[in-house]
Formats: structure tokens, C-alpha cells, sequence
């Protein structure tokens, strides 16, 4: 990294070094960039499937009371059933336990694959009928629910707090990857005793409309939901840059001549002076390696 700073005032200095710290927290050195990708298979994924139809006389049954924790599609939809009007909907929640305590969330991201072998919507994947759309939500839950129990008429609560759009599809066998749910995930980590995972459900609940992807039940892996969520942590397990951490790091200070005229420890010390107007060039140093350099100028 190569920084050049110029200075009209020798007194700030010591600005110089506290900058310089800074610039090492937005870049990595203090605070550690990581990623956390989660592709749960059907024995350690959870989601599930929710199904009404606005009458009990069908060959399905009293579907608002079945569960189908078991299904092989992730999908929201709009559609008629033997005739008759009903809706789907899909809840999904991933195992966030391996994210350390204190991360700081950079960006989050849902991808969902389309499930051509599905047998729904009449086998013809994404669609819309009768509307201009088959646009979805996706909006965080905030009661426990369990994938092999819940039922259209248990299902939990949720709220549109940061609830996230999801695109009407363009063809029908459409994958949708990195779906921006950042605030979702940062809302989760914020309220984990009201946070339980998200719902899909299409935004506009008239016939025919629908977005039909794989769950993690799918016998293709490849096609299981996928979260990738990049995230900060702090080294020092202090979100506030003080003179323990700053005494790791060294400034040297040359003139022109590569002469060293100055070396300062950390970023706590007291106003330097006597520098004559010139050209001055430093090093910041850890562990006797530079990992930045630049120059100042004093008028």
C-alpha cells in the first residue's frame, strides 16, 4: 500500500500515524474479511412447503392441516386446484451458529434454482397468467416453527420489516442467484429470539402466478437454497482501535537523504515538532515487516 499525505503543519503529525491505522481497519489488517457459504443437504437443511385451498372437498385432502416439511420444490404460488382457488407458500431457515458472536455483516446473499422436475403449475416452472406479474416476498419470521409440523393454519408470524423483493421470472426454468437479503440477515443476528428464517410468498395473490425452485429436499444437491454471507471480525475483540492495538505498530521517518530522523511507537504519544520545512518519507512497520509506505511535506 502506498499513501502519500501532505502537511502544512508539523504538529499533525501524529494524525499521520492515527490515519494510518484507520486506513489498516477498512483493509483487513485489524479487522478480518470472511465468508460463510451454507448448501444444506435434506438431513440438515430446513424448509417447508404451505398449502391452502379454499375448500376441504378435494382429492387432496384438507391440505390446510398437512404438513410438507418433505417437499422437493421451494416455491410461492397463486393457482386453482381442481377448480378451485388456493395459495403455496415455502418457509426456509439456515443454521447461522457458525457465524462468531460480534461479526459485522458486509453483505448476504440468497440463490434459488429453478426445480424443472417439478410436477406443479402444471409442470411449466415460472409463470403468470391473468397478471403482470409473478413477483414474490421474502420476509423474516419471528415465531419457531418446526419443518416436519407446520401447517398453513400453524404457520408463524412474520414482519415486513426489510422485507426483500423478488423479481418476476423472464423465462420458466429461471435461477434466481444472489438475491440481496443483507438487512434480513443483519435483522436476524440484531433479534435472534424473533428471527426463525424467511417465508416466500407471491406478492399478488390472484391466479395465475408462481416461482417454483428446489428445496433441500431435492435429490440434486447442486439445486439446494444456498446463503453466502460475508462478514468482518474484529482481531482484537474491541470494536475501538486503542493503545494496546496501536503499540504494535511502528512509524520510521526519513528525510530526503533516507536518513532516519524519527521513530514512533502506537499512536499515543506527545506532539511532535522540530521538523524543518522539506520532504519527508515513512515506513509503517509490524512485526520488522512495512506494510505501508508514503511521503509528507512540511512548507
Amino acid at each position: 500500500m502506498q499513501i502519500n499525505y501532505f502537511l502544512l503543519n508539523p504538529d499533525i503529525l501524529k494524525f499521520l500515524i492515527f490515519n494510518l491505522l484507520l486506513i489498516l481497519v477498512f483493509t483487513g489488517e485489524i479487522f478480518s474479511q470472511k465468508k460463510l457459504v451454507l448448501q444444506p443437504d435434506a438431513q440438515k437443511g430446513k424448509d417447508a412447503v404451505i398449502w391452502y385451498i379454499n375448500t376441504k372437498q378435494t382429492r387432496h385432502g384438507d391440505v390446510a392441516n398437512k404438513n410438507f416439511g418433505d417437499n422437493k420444490d421451494f416455491k410461492a404460488m397463486a393457482w386453482t386446484f381442481q377448480g378451485d382457488f388456493g395459495e403455496k407458500r415455502s418457509l426456509i431457515e439456515f443454521d447461522l451458529s457458525r457465524l462468531p458472536k460480534k461479526s459485522h455483516i458486509t453483505s448476504a446473499y440468497l440463490s434459488l434454482y429453478a426445480n424443472e422436475a417439478s410436477n406443479d403449475a402444471g409442470k411449466k416452472g415460472h409463470e403468470y397468467i391473468y397478471v403482470n406479474s409473478n413477483e414474490c416476498l421474502l420476509q423474516r419470521i419471528v415465531e419457531p416453527w418446526t419443518e416436519n409440523q407446520v401447517t398453513w393454519n400453524t404457520q408463524p408470524k412474520i414482519t415486513h420489516e426489510n422485507e426483500v423483493l423478488i423479481n418476476k421470472s423472464e423465462y420458466p426454468h429461471q435461477d434466481y442467484e444472489n438475491i440481496d437479503i443483507t438487512q434480513l440477515v443483519k435483522d436476524e443476528l440484531r433479534n435472534p429470539e424473533e428471527s426463525f428464517g424467511f417465508v416466500m410468498s407471491v406478492k399478488e395473490v390472484k391466479k395465475y402466478n408462481c416461482l417454483i425452485f428446489a428445496s433441500s429436499d431435492n435429490l440434486n444437491p447442486e439445486l439446494h437454497p444456498k446463503i453466502v454471507i460475508n462478514y468482518t471480525t474484529d482481531k482484537s475483540n474491541n470494536s475501538h482501535f486503542g493503545k494496546k492495538q496501536s503499540d504494535k505498530y511502528v512509524v520510521i521517518i526519513y528525510n530526503e537523504k533516507g536518513e532516519e530522523i524519527k521513530r514512533v511507537k502506537g499512536v499515543f504519544f506527545d506532539k511532535i515538532s522540530g521538523f524543518e520545512s522539506g520532504t519527508y518519507h515513512f515506513n509503517l512497520m509490524k512485526n520488522n515487516h512495512i506494510i505501508s509506505a508514503g511521503k509528507f511535506i512540511i512548507y
